[in-house]
């Protein structure tokens, strides 16, 4: 993920970006969508079988907050789209 973020912001933020780099050759949208799906799964668990979840990334990165939080925004009736 680290090297996906990094490959992305050159995009961005570089002048000389190797013209093999594209945005899918990051690998960045792959990450975006795991998470998304994680998050969506953890968000059907808590609001279909009404059973807690167990969120735990052991290798240092953010997800366990992003997942956390996603499933949070995806339950928030406020931010649901009837």
């Amino acid at each position: 993920m680290r090297s996906s973020f990094v490959s992305l912001l050159s995009l961005y933020t570089q002048r000389n970006v190797p013209e093999r780099l594209t945005l899918e050759g990051t690998k960045w949208l792959d990450h975006i969508k795991l998470l998304l799906i994680s998050g969506s799964k953890v968000a059907k668990i808590v609001d279909e079988e009404g059973a807690s979840v167990l969120v735990h990334c052991s290798d240092g990165w953010d997800r366990t907050a992003q997942l956390s939080s996603l499933a949070q925004v995806l339950l928030d009736p406020y931010y649901r789209a009837y």
